[in-house]
């Protein structure tokens, strides 16, 4: 919306009370402007040094992200996908533009054109210097609306003698525009089709399109084709070998090995806008009980990805370890929000709900933890534990020898101290 300012201002004072405004004020008007364009600059560039989100939105000048350092704004690839983009919404542009060149110069003095020159301008660099995140095919919602001012602008533009031409050959272009557009949607109409182009993106635009991978790669688990899915990711793999590495450290670290995680941190590539990357960081000096250090990678993390699930889980987990239970479920809370499919994240509320002994929500949490994965002993433990507190034998029966041999098995000493605990007091019914 910032990129429509100026186009909005000049609409309200190009004409009828705005313009005798103008007329009056005319030096308080550009003084305030000026103003404007000063402290939007100098936020602009704090914003810029001061968060990571913000910064990640944009493309640096003459020098690519470490993710795909060959794509940065004046790149060759990146300014050939704007002009992509723009044939592919709207086919007759070269046309358009031959028949406009010639009328620019007389029709600037017209209101009308030069409010679409702003919004034409507006958008262009809106696509110039904004991060397209290509993961699937880019937002054609947002490219319909950035080639519209543009297309306007030369369509007023067009001179009388052109716009005769243009009526001349209206059917000629209808053909073409049909004959340009049509194949695609007739394409893209059946499912298979759909997919084999959302897969042709993938190959022409990989290694800036890991989130498009996992979205892929979920739709074919999700249509029972998991094979495909490996196979995908096989074929992909070798341009994403930091994330394996990223892999290979939490799974060191779900070992205990921190020797061999520690080394795979120091050979991992640095990319300050890689969120995994802060995530395994955390993960790596919580172990250490570096809490503060933990916190400020997970921040990270989370200021980058803001909505995903998982990041919120592990600052759960760091607040938990420093005692702040409260915080933990604060987070815990948002990370269901966000995604109330993760087995952790009811792990969390379960355990802090049972420890709390509000058996209410603790039951809920645990009996959603048991679909998602019916081997985790902390759901059985706070069922355990209700129905202990709360004299229902039931509930201990029904419970108890799952809980004991999942506990066992995936090595909870402390669940099961507590669940003995419990028992020797022999709570009445």
């Amino acid at each position: 919306m910032a990129m429509l300012i100026p186009s909005a201002i000049y609409i309200t004072l190009a004409a009828g009370r705005g313009k005798v405004f103008y007329e009056k004020h005319r030096q308080l008007i550009w003084t305030a402007i000026g103003i404007a364009i000063i402290a939007s600059i100098i936020t602009f560039i704090w914003r810029l040094n001061n968060s990571l989100s913000f910064e990640d939105m944009f493309l640096p000048p003459f020098e690519g992200k470490p993710s795909s350092p060959e794509y940065f704004i004046f790149s060759f690839r990146h300014l050939a996908d704007i002009l992509d983009q723009l044939l592919l919404v709207f086919p007759l542009l070269p046309l358009l533009v031959i028949l406009a060149f010639g009328g620019i110069r007389k029709t600037l003095r017209e209101k009308a054109t030069r409010f679409s020159l702003l919004i034409a301008l507006g958008f262009l660099a809106f696509l110039l210097v904004v991060d397209p995140k290509l993961g699937m095919p880019r937002d054609w919602d947002l490219f319909a609306m950035s080639a519209m001012g543009l297309i306007l602008f030369l369509i007023l533009s067009t001179a009388r003698v052109a716009m005769a031409t243009l009526k001349r050959m209206a059917v000629a272009i209808v053909v073409i525009g049909l004959f340009c557009t049509v194949p695609y949607l007739v394409t893209n109409l059946t499912k298979s089709s759909s997919v084999a182009y959302a897969e042709s993106l993938l190959n022409y635009e990989t290694s800036r399109a890991m989130s498009g991978l996992v979205v892929f790669q979920d739709y074919c688990k999700k249509e029972g084709s998991p094979e495909k899915s490996k196979a995908i990711w096989n074929r992909h793999k070798h341009k994403f070998q930091e994330k394996g590495k990223i892999d290979a450290i939490l799974e060191a670290l779900n070992k205990g090995d921190l020797r061999t995680a520690g080394h795979i941190l120091t050979i991992l590539k640095p990319n300050k806008f890689d969120p995994d990357i802060y995530r395994v960081k955390a993960r790596y000096e919580l172990y250490f009980q570096h809490y503060d250090l933990a916190l400020k990678h997970i921040n990270n993390a989370i200021q980058l990805r803001s909505w995903y699930s998982e990041y919120y889980g592990e600052r759960a987990l760091i607040y938990f370890s420093m005692g702040r239970p409260d915080s933990a479920l604060v987070d815990l809370r948002k990370a269901y929000k966000f995604d109330p499919n993760v087995s952790g994240v009811a792990n969390g509320l379960t355990g802090i709900y049972a420890d709390a002994n509000m058996f209410d929500s603790s039951s809920r949490y645990a009996r959603e933890l048991i679909i998602l994965d019916s081997t985790d002993p902390v759901a059985y433990f706070a069922l355990v534990k209700q129905g202990l507190v709360q004299g229902d034998s039931l509930l201990v029966a029904e419970n108890y020898d799952k809980f004991i041999r999942y506990a066992d098995t995936l090595q909870h000493p402390a669940l099961i101290q507590q669940i003995e605990a419990l028992l020797s007091k022999k709570v009445p019914r």
